[in-house]
């Protein structure tokens, strides 16, 4: 699961990264946390899709697993705007007003270095 979980991630990483190099993009997807978390879940969908995953209930399955495992593994990596409140999962916390997409690929560039260093 960890080669696949990294490759995952970076293709999540590496969109968010795409849409956050663009300043129109990056505002609107900040200004609009629905959009946000939207763009976020096609990715990862994406992401799921190229392990050669086509049945919908079978990606609904992995991206959950994926999901749970950010949910499990994102607390220590968010940015200070978040030190003076808590969020109980990965969701919330893209959903937050707060936050933006760098941080949220910067959170998965950080996963990525320190739990599938090679």
């Amino acid at each position: 699961m960890g080669y696949q979980m990294k490759l995952n991630l970076s293709i999540v990483r590496d969109a968010l990264e795409g849409a956050d190099s663009d300043p129109n993009k990056s505002l609107f997807f900040y200004n609009n946390p629905r959009a946000r978390m939207e763009f976020f879940k096609q990715a990862l969908w994406f992401s799921v899709e190229q392990e050669g995953i086509t049945d919908p209930a079978n990606m609904d399955r992995r991206a959950d697993e994926i999901l749970m495992w950010l949910d499990k593994n994102f607390q220590q990596y968010g940015w200070a705007a978040h030190e003076v409140h808590f969020h109980t999962n990965f969701y919330q916390h893209c959903a937050c007003p707060f936050t933006c997409l760098n941080e949220i690929s910067s959170i998965l560039e950080k996963l990525i270095k320190e739990k599938f260093a090679a």
